[in-house]
């Protein structure tokens, strides 16, 4: 009883370690060519590394609203090998022109267990010419200085533009950083407390 304990623990080790390894084998993801147009074939690639051994590995990309969904598969019965380099590739088009963010499914299949791993990759592409594309386009909510991430810059930014004559937010909605439709010194305020005080997350007001 004990001895089938222990192999119970040793397979879960396994698998976990075979988790944490086969995600962390994609090295970079690249968009060919960066600038994709309108109704124009383009490709997605994927480098990284994985074993010899794993089997074959297949792909399939397609876009869901502002997102494009590139879903890797890999099957194999091991994972405990020399990885070698590898580039997977697949293409599509897009007809609508605008800001996309390109989303990474990974599925890996080994022996009778399925170990699925999903992020968010940091590239963003444009289809189109990029003067099309509003500021607002993905709405940072409490944004204000367009910096894509909210920080305590964003209402010491507020404050000198209410304030001190200061630059005027790229975008109002990110700007607007408690959603009621103007910009006032509650935003700043807003913005402190969820940066010190966990205060409530902004919201994008409508548009």
């Amino acid at each position: 009883m004990k001895s089938r304990a222990i192999c119970v623990g040793l397979a879960v080790m396994v698998v976990l370690f075979c988790a944490s390894s086969v995600q962390a084998w994609i090295f970079d993801i690249v968009v060919e060519p960066a600038n994709p147009q309108p109704g124009v074939v383009f490709t997605i690639l994927s480098n990284g590394m994985l074993p010899h051994d794993c089997g074959p590995s297949t792909t399939s990309l397609f876009q869901s609203g502002d997102s494009v969904v590139f879903d890797i598969s890999t099957y194999g019965d091991g994972c405990f090998t020399v990885p070698v380099p590898y580039t997977l590739f697949d293409s599509i088009s897009i007809a609508e022109p605008g800001l996309y963010t390109l989303r990474i499914v990974e599925n890996y299949y080994w022996g009778d267990s399925t170990l699925y791993f999903t992020r968010d990759s940091l590239i963003q592409f444009v289809v189109g010419d990029s003067s099309d594309i509003s500021p607002c386009f993905l709405c940072i909510a409490g944004d204000a200085n367009a910096s894509d991430e909210v920080e305590i810059g964003d209402p010491i930014f507020l404050v000198k533009y209410i304030f001190g004559g200061g630059l005027e937010p790229e975008c109002m909605r990110e700007a607007d950083a408690n959603a009621d439709g103007e910009i006032t010194i509650s935003d700043a305020i807003f913005l402190v407390r969820y940066i010190f005080a966990d205060g409530p997350s902004s919201v994008c007001s409508p548009e």
